[in-house]
């Protein structure tokens, strides 16, 4: 199989998905440049005390460094040492005292994501979930699963913190959506990024949630009035099996967080230790809080 991907990829090169070019694998969506032109949410310089040093009410700007870019920038000449470095993709880790001031107290105990909801991340995800775009999601769960990968070899590798943090959670579950949107759409966007994540990781996937019909919009409602609503709308399956000790609830695009505090909540209750929310993007917080 791989032979004849590659066959095929020599009569007809695969387009990168961003810039047109050919691409350098096979297998990949992006192209070489443009993968280390992504804005992405860097983490804080390895050994920064920034972090800890931060007041609680405060969110340390060392985590919202992004690479401002419209355009991937082609005349970059790197040596293959540092390209294996810049396309090392992965997550940007933040902990409760980092999103307090917009998030507010959670139920979960870390939240991974790639970047600020923008271009090209917000290009491809609205093709992705409103006009039928396979590619575009083939290309998210392909990064997504890429980052989250790496991510945890980082931990494991470097045994940072206790030892929930050095290993791989044993499960992983996704935010639902409503059967009527299901039907219209045609596929869960969360669904599909965790059942990604999950052949990448070999961990299963829990189905452990359902979700009500939609009554109200979400769209411009704060979070409290989403916190209200997701009150309502989900609810925990029972299951058959005891309930693992950590897990990775996977959302494509948080915004005011409502959902997954809600999610979280409701794992919590099931006697569910340790709690990571990963996502695609992050809706960027008020920067007069940074």
């Amino acid at each position: 199989m791989i032979i004849l991907s590659r066959l095929l990829h020599w009569i007809l090169p695969r387009r990168c998905a961003w810039c047109q070019q050919t691409v350098n694998n096979a297998a990949d969506f992006l192209c070489r440049f443009c993968q280390t032109s992504l804005p992405i949410l860097a983490p804080p310089p390895q050994g920064s005390l920034a972090c800890h040093q931060a007041p609680p009410d405060k969110v340390p700007s060392c985590h919202f460094r992004t690479r401002d870019v419209s355009t991937p920038d082609h005349s970059m000449v790197m040596s293959p040492d540092h390209w294996a470095e810049s396309v090392a993709l992965t997550f940007c880790k933040l902990e409760p005292h980092h999103w307090r001031t917009w998030l507010g107290n959670t139920s979960y105990q870390q939240l991974l994501c790639l970047s600020y909801y923008q271009f090209p991340w917000q290009h491809w995800i609205l093709c992705w979930k409103f006009h039928d775009d396979l590619l575009a999601g083939a290309l998210l769960c392909q990064l997504f699963a890429r980052a989250a990968t790496t991510h945890f070899n980082i931990v494991t590798q470097q045994h940072i913190g206790s030892a929930q943090y050095a290993k791989i959670p044993a499960a992983i579950c996704y935010v639902p959506t409503s059967k009527t949107r299901y039907a219209k759409r045609g596929f869960n966007p969360a669904e599909r990024l965790a059942r990604t994540l999950a052949s990448s990781w070999q961990r299963p996937v829990i189905d452990a949630f359902y979700c009500n019909a939609v009554t109200q919009a979400q769209v411009g409602a704060n979070r409290r009035q989403r916190l209200r609503q997701a009150t309502k709308r989900f609810g925990i399956k029972a299951q058959s099996s005891p309930w693992p000790t950590s897990v990775v609830l996977v959302d494509d695009v948080i915004t005011t967080g409502a959902t997954v505090q809600c999610l979280a909540r409701l794992l919590t209750q099931q006697g569910v230790k340790h709690i990571t929310v990963a996502c695609l993007c992050l809706t960027a917080p008020n920067r007069d809080d940074i």
